[in-house]
């Protein structure tokens, strides 16, 4: 569903931007919107991007794929702003302004125009922005990646977040990791 998504060919300038939100969470350790949008150039030293998580206080970081620099590039603010992305402007940093902004985008600008790109490519479930950070943590688990890894990877201060993550896993997909290992 993942890869049916990032390879859909969108033509309209609100679903690309949906997509592209989307995919920036997921490929950023399912970085909040609310964070996403208030990442500031600082933020960003060679390759890595370093933030806070604003619900958490938890310092987060990443190194950037090819993905991020492009859409650094191409959601890129202006010269005078302190902030990555061309969301916030003004160098606006006042929290009702901020959390009407990302209210404001996740409802119009993106989770609107997921849905209609989800059901138009033949997904059948409710797809947000946040089922990013949802996505990247299942896979992790999938990959059999530690509890404490994702917990770290997501800015979680306890493995009790984190494990509301992530459901069971499917019994197929248990199935198939016990056969790898018993047969």
């Amino acid at each position: 569903e993942l890869a049916l998504l990032k390879n859909a060919e969108l033509v309209e300038k609100n679903d690309i931007f949906a997509r592209d939100m989307f995919l920036l969470s997921f490929y950023g350790r399912g970085i909040n919107f609310i964070d996403l949008i208030q990442l500031k150039k600082t933020d960003l030293y060679k390759e890595t991007i370093t933030y806070k998580r604003s619900k958490t206080g938890v310092i987060v970081n990443f190194k950037i794929n090819y993905f991020w620099k492009r859409k650094i590039e191409e959601y890129a603010s202006s010269a005078d702003s302190f902030y990555l992305f061309n969301i916030i402007h003004n160098n606006q940093n006042s929290e009702t302004y901020i959390n009407n902004k990302k209210e404001k985008y996740l409802k119009i600008y993106i989770n609107t125009p997921l849905k209609k790109i989800i059901t138009s490519l033949g997904i059948k479930k409710k797809i947000t922005y946040y089922c990013a950070r949802h996505s990247f943590a299942t896979i992790l688990k999938f990959n059999n990646i530690s509890l404490d890894i994702i917990k770290e990877a997501l800015g979680h201060k306890d493995i009790k977040s984190t494990m509301s993550y992530l459901n069971t896993l499917p019994s197929n997909t248990l199935n198939k990791m016990i056969d790898d290992v018993i047969f």
